[in-house]
C-alpha cells in the first residue's frame, strides 16, 4: 500500500467513525432537535471522548496533507515517510486514548455500526446505524 493510499484510507475511516460518533452522541444528549444540558452532564465522559476523537481525526487529516505536500515538493524521504506511516498507523482498537490515564470506550458493533458505502477513491458516502 502506498503512503498516499494509507493516508487517504486512514482519513476516510477516521472521518467516518467521527460522523457516526457525533450521530450517536446527538441522540444521547438531544431531544426534539435540542441539546439537553442535563443529558450532556450525564454523558460528560462520552462528550469528552468525542472531542478527543475529533482531535485525532484532525491530526490524521493534517498528517495526510503533510505527506502529500512533501511528496509534491520532492522532499518526502525515507525518514518522513516512516514518520508519516507511524503517525497514521495507530489503531483505536475499541478505545480511544486520552492524555493522562483516561480512555474513552468506542461503541461496539451492537450500539454503533459504521461502514464505508464506497471507498475513498470511488467517492460516495458512509452508512451509519445507531
Amino acid at each position: 500500500m502506498t503512503l498516499d493510499d494509507l493516508a487517504r484510507q486512514a482519513q476516510f475511516t477516521a472521518e467516518g467513525l467521527l460522523e457516526c460518533a457525533v450521530t450517536a452522541m446527538r441522540e444521547r444528549v438531544g431531544g426534539r432537535g435540542k441539546l439537553s444540558a442535563a443529558k450532556i452532564e450525564a454523558e460528560q465522559h462520552g462528550a469528552h471522548g468525542l472531542a478527543w476523537l475529533a482531535t485525532y481525526v484532525e491530526a490524521i487529516k493534517e498528517m495526510a496533507a503533510y505527506a502529500r505536500r512533501m511528496h509534491e515538493e520532492g522532499r518526502l524521504g525515507p525518514t518522513e515517510e516512516l514518520l508519516t506511516r507511524i503517525g497514521l498507523g495507530f489503531s483505536f482498537r475499541g478505545r480511544l486514548r486520552i492524555p493522562g490515564t483516561v480512555f474513552a470506550k468506542l461503541p461496539g458493533p451492537r450500539t454503533l455500526s459504521c461502514a464505508s458505502a464506497v471507498g475513498p477513491s470511488g467517492g460516495g458516502g458512509r452508512a451509519c446505524r445507531v
